[in-house]
């Protein structure tokens, strides 16, 4: 009996290792059973079972051929997976449920021969359980046959990878299973490859080795899976990059011409940062990709007190690629401004500065009150639309715009974030004046569609038909409303877009489809993300300019404490459309409750007298006293300035006409380059630390020799124990005849400090035979490494 359990746990290709290949395989099945792609793939795992047993009778079978054992195991599988298929219970028999599956085979292959679309569950399903048959006999044959270890592990975490990247809900339990079963397998297959090295060397090994072997590895394993586990999951992708920032200050001291960066450089955290929607208190500053449900969670992240409600807007995008939205405002800044880093091409503003803004007629000043409940990673501060004043140093990305004197002038009105300058951290609270809009729909209609250069990039559609299908929709749509003006036309795209029902668990689209166009044309339901860019993309087809916005609805109003609460459950994204004269003005497609649409008078009013009657306006109105603004001025900065053209950005490429030549970020690349070389540096000192260990103690001679011998092994001139030192140094002079001389003498040294009596040596020149020789065995030692290793990764192993 224990000759049976220590043959079990004898790391080999045997039962153990079967065992482990098995579960991993299987948890990559369980994997995609729990993802609930399609009804009937729970029976996938009974099929993957017959797929791995199958494979171990066949591989351990020397004499069947691989294409014999591989027909075999294919009509096996199909055997097996239609015994499976959830097929009407009323075919009994075997015959009848292959005759079913032969006439669904057949007339799935005339449709698509006649171009027509397959929708056969049935099919599918078999396809799915015949899959993974495959990929469970096929796993366990290139572990056996071929010898796969780590390439074995590869291949089936990238299969579970891949489920996990589309699944929802994703599996997660499955996975940290999965990761300490493939960890205790490399475990076993590295002590399989010692115990045969030991084996051919004759080397005695100690009772119960591999399972204790066995049990240290379980121990570290189940170690390291639960600290991954444990450690926190949300990060952000900013706070990643200020952890980086403060890992790397001290070595900024270090590097030249720092210096004038790091004194105006404070809090970092404002680069290019990707922070998905819906995590926390973050939203993304560069790149937005569409996708499937939205998750987000009820925690408040905002308190507001204003005098009524609004939106709190973070971001603005103007870049569509097909896929997402691109922010595309601080690489022209940086283009522009030709600074040495992005982050050095956004404007700081003191407290108290104000924002010159064009295109102000039809606006009130709005003041509000902000208190961050959790910590933003992202930096960005939200706030009502077009900011005057900033109680808290802010920095701006905005583009430029060049007068008639070539004179670059900020142009706040095309402002895409406000950055914190400082952290900002929970219960940060800062005010802002904002100018929100109260314009008519009058005066929104007659506003001129003469736009200036600068808004072309709100125009921007990538060249597919994708689009074409999006604008003739939009173009159908406004026709059909009798809409002509540009407010009509955005009024009549609003109310048809909100005529489809909200849902915020849809799937994702497929990899293949534009998210908006399977969103308008296919799905037809969805979340604030694309009802947003559904009418950016049909409002920019005909010709006006929009812009994709992010931040957070309004918020339920608390009387008691008379301030708005903002939770994450309700991050938002709208349109905004712009009218000249009036800036941008907000729309709101989106069907769902906690939204707002946005209410305009017909035509302009009196102005009427509310401080009887603050209620009228919201709660507060009337009780915070406004700074006065000189919005003669304002309207005079649009007027005097002759705008030219500011280059556009393409996904992935800047003009090649119009850019400006490329500036070499210095400081980040000295910057990482100092750290990769200090961990290079560190590597080599704990090896040096380690051979040093090795042969302490030893005398001059030995550790010389010893050295040798190991530097040797390493460039593969291993010495056998039967050779005496100079027989191993006449066959390592045959592979370097010039150090001859210098070898014989270490031998001699050698011999004779481990067998003379009264021999003196000369440890100095013991020392520089051995650096001779170590120059010469140094290059061939890492030379033979790394094409072991790229061996090792790139060559089959083609073993029967």
């Amino acid at each position: 009996m224990l000759q049976r359990v220590r043959a079990f746990f004898q790391p080999s290709y045997g039962l153990l290792t079967w065992t482990l290949a098995s579960i991993m395989a299987l948890l990559v099945v369980t994997n995609v059973v729990e993802s609930e792609w399609v009804e009937g793939f729970e029976r996938m795992r009974i099929v993957a079972l017959g797929g791995l047993v199958v494979a171990a009778l066949f591989a351990r079978w020397q004499a069947l051929p691989a294409f014999i054992a591989h027909v075999l195991s294919l009509f096996m599988g199909l055997a097996w997976a239609i015994r499976f298929v959830p097929l009407d219970p009323r075919l009994d028999g075997q015959v009848d449920r292959w005759t079913d599956l032969l006439i669904r085979g057949i007339a799935a292959i005339r449709a698509a021969k006649t171009g027509e679309r397959i929708e056969d569950y049935y099919l599918f399903s078999l396809a799915g359980l015949l899959l993974a048959w495959i990929f469970a006999y096929s796993s366990i044959w290139l572990l056996m046959r071929w010898r796969w270890n780590w390439r074995l592990v590869m291949l089936n975490g990238s299969l579970l990878m891949a489920n996990l990247t589309y699944a929802i809900p994703k599996p997660i339990a499955s996975f940290w299973l999965f990761l300490l079963v493939a960890l205790l397998f490399l475990v076993t297959q590295t002590y399989a490859q010692r115990q045969h090295a030991w084996d051919a060397g004759f080397l005695e090994q100690q009772e119960w080795l591999s399972l204790r072997y066995l049990w240290a590895g379980v121990l570290a394993c189940f170690s390291l899976v639960l600290m991954a586990a444990l450690m926190p999951a949300n990060i952000t992708n900013a706070q990643l990059r200020i952890f980086g920032e403060n890992l790397s200050r001290p070595i900024d001291f270090f590097l030249p011409d720092n210096g004038a960066i790091r004194a105006d450089r404070g809090q970092q955290g404002v680069g290019n940062v990707v922070v998905p929607n819906g995590n926390g208190a973050n939203f993304a500053n560069n790149t937005v990709q569409l996708g499937g449900a939205r998750s987000a969670t009820n925690e408040v992240v905002l308190e507001v007190k204003a005098p009524s409600a609004e939106y709190w807007r973070s971001n603005a995008w103007d870049l569509y690629d097909g896929k997402g939205w691109q922010n595309t405002t601080g690489d022209i800044a940086w283009q522009v401004r030709r600074t040495s880093t992005r982050r050095e091409a956004l404007t700081p503003i003191n407290p108290d500065d104000t924002l010159t803004q064009i295109d102000t007629n039809g606006r009130e000043p709005f003041t509000q009150t902000i208190k961050l409940m959790q910590t933003r990673g992202d930096q960005q501060l939200p706030a009502a639309t077009s900011p005057l004043t900033w109680s808290v140093p802010v920095l701006v990305q905005h583009t430029f715009i060049i007068s008639d004197s070539e004179t670059m002038l900020p142009n706040f009105a095309d402002s895409a974030i406000y950055f914190n300058q400082g952290p900002a951290n929970r219960d940060f609270e800062y005010s802002v004046v904002s100018l929100i809009s109260n314009v008519d729909k009058q005066s929104l209609r007659s506003a001129s569609t003469d736009y200036p250069p600068w808004l072309q990039r709100y125009l921007q559609l990538p060249d597919t038909q994708a689009m074409r299908n999006i604008g003739g929709l939009s173009r159908q749509l406004t026709t059909a409303a009798g809409a002509e003006t540009a407010y009509d036309k955005a009024v009549a795209l609003e109310n048809y877009l909100r005529q489809m029902p909200y849902d915020d668990q849809i799937p994702a689209p497929p990899a293949d489809a534009d998210p908006i166009e399977n969103f308008l044309f296919n799905l037809r339901r969805g979340y604030c993300d694309y009802f947003a860019g559904s009418m950016v993309l049909m409002l920019r087809a005909q010709g006006i300019p929009a812009r994709w916005v992010q931040g957070y609805a309004t918020g339920d109003y608390d009387a008691d404490r008379q301030v708005y609460i903002v939770r994450d459950s309700i991050a938002h994204s709208w349109p905004e459309v712009y009218f000249m004269d009036y800036g941008w003005i907000r729309f709101e497609p989106t069907p769902a409750g906690y939204v707002t649409v946005p209410i305009r008078p017909d035509g302009p009013a009196q102005a009427e007298d509310n401080s009887e009657n603050p209620d009228d306006i919201g709660p507060n109105a009337g009780q915070v006293q406004q700074p006065a603004t000189d919005f003669d001025a304002l309207q005079d900065l649009r007027e005097n300035y002759q705008t030219t053209p500011i280059p556009t950005i393409e996904p992935q490429a800047l003009p090649v006409d119009d850019a400006p030549p490329p500036v070499v970020e210095r400081s980040p690349f000295w910057r990482w380059l100092a750290i990769i070389c200090a961990i290079i540096g560190m590597v080599i000192l704990l090896l040096w630390g380690l051979l040093q260990r090795e042969f302490r103690g030893l005398r001059p001679a030995a550790r010389a020799y010893g050295f040798i011998g190991l530097l040797a092994r390493w460039a593969g001139l291993e010495q056998r124990a039967e050779r005496t030192p100079q027989e191993f140094a006449s066959e390592l002079a045959k592979e370097m005849p010039g150090q001859r001389r210098t070898l014989r003498r270490l031998a001699d040294a050698y011999t004779a400090e481990q067998y003379g009596s009264h021999v003196r040596l000369d440890p100095e020149e013991i020392e520089n035979d051995r650096a001779m020789v170590s120059r010469t065995l140094w290059p061939r030692s890492i030379s033979r490494g790394w094409r072991s290793i790229v061996k090792q990764m790139l060559r089959p192993r083609w073993r029967r």
